[in-house]
C-alpha cells in the first residue's frame, strides 16, 4: 500500500476544507469547485490503473457538485447554514459513503492493485487488509465530522482549550495514526499469513 496514493485521494476534501475557511463571498462555492477540478485533473493525469479511488472520486464529485450547486443557487440563508456546517457534512457524507460501499468496493483496495500482482487480488489477506483500512478511514471521517459538529455547534468551548482539542489536536493525531497503520498494518498481515501457512506462530507486534 502507498500511503501517498492514499493522501492524493483525500487532496480534493483537504483543499475544500481550507479553502471553505476563507472570509470572501460565495466561498464554499469556490471551494466546492477548486476540489471538483482537483479530482477531475488527478483523474486526468492517472493512466487507466492509476486514476486513484472510483470511491473517493464519485464521493467528490457528488459531495463537492451538490455544495456549489447550494452556494451558487441558494440564498443568504444557504450560504449562512453552509458557512457553518459544510465541513462537518462533507467529513460525515465521505465517511459513510467509504463505509457503505465497503461490501461492494473497499476505496484502498483500488489503490491497492496500483502496485500489487494481480494474482494476489483475490486472496483473503487482500481482501481483508483492504477492508480492515477503508473501514477505518471511513470511521474515523464520520468521527471527526461529528466533532466538527461539536466544535461548530456554538457551545462554549473555550475552557479547557476543547476548542484547540477538536479542531486540530484531535484530527491532526487521527491522520498521523492512520497513515502509519496503513502503511504498517498491510506488512503485519502479510506476514500473519505466511507463518499460518508454515505452520508457525505468529508474532504478535504492536
Amino acid at each position: 500500500m502507498n500511503p501517498l496514493a492514499v493522501i492524493v485521494g483525500f487532496l480534493p476534501f483537504i483543499a475544500f476544507d481550507v479553502l471553505s475557511e476563507r472570509d470572501f463571498h460565495d466561498a464554499i462555492g469556490w471551494a466546492a469547485v477548486v476540489a471538483l477540478v482537483l479530482t477531475a485533473v488527478f483523474f486526468a493525469l492517472g493512466d487507466k490503473r492509476h486514476r486513484g479511488s472510483s470511491v473517493l472520486n464519485g464521493a467528490s464529485v457528488g459531495i463537492f457538485g451538490v455544495i456549489a450547486a447550494m452556494d451558487f443557487i441558494g440564498g443568504p440563508d444557504i450560504e449562512r447554514w453552509l458557512v457553518t456546517w459544510s465541513a462537518a457534512v462533507v467529513m460525515v457524507a465521505l465517511g459513510a459513503i467509504i463505509l457503505v460501499m465497503l461490501p461492494v468496493r473497499s476505496f484502498t483496495e483500488e489503490i491497492a492493485k496500483q502496485t500489487v500482482p494481480e494474482e494476489f487480488w483475490r486472496t483473503p489477506t487482500f481482501i481483508r487488509v483492504n477492508r480492515v483500512l477503508s473501514a477505518l478511514w471511513g470511521g474515523a471521517q464520520v468521527v471527526l465530522g461529528l466533532l466538527s459538529v461539536v466544535a461548530d455547534s456554538g457551545v462554549d468551548l473555550s475552557r479547557g482549550h476543547l476548542d484547540l482539542l477538536l479542531n486540530w489536536v484531535i484530527p491532526i493525531g487521527a491522520y498521523i495514526a492512520l497513515i502509519r497503520f496503513t502503511i504498517a498494518y498491510p506488512e503485519r498481515a502479510k506476514a500473519a499469513a505466511i507463518a499460518a501457512r508454515a505452520g508457525q506462530p505468529v508474532e504478535q507486534t504492536a
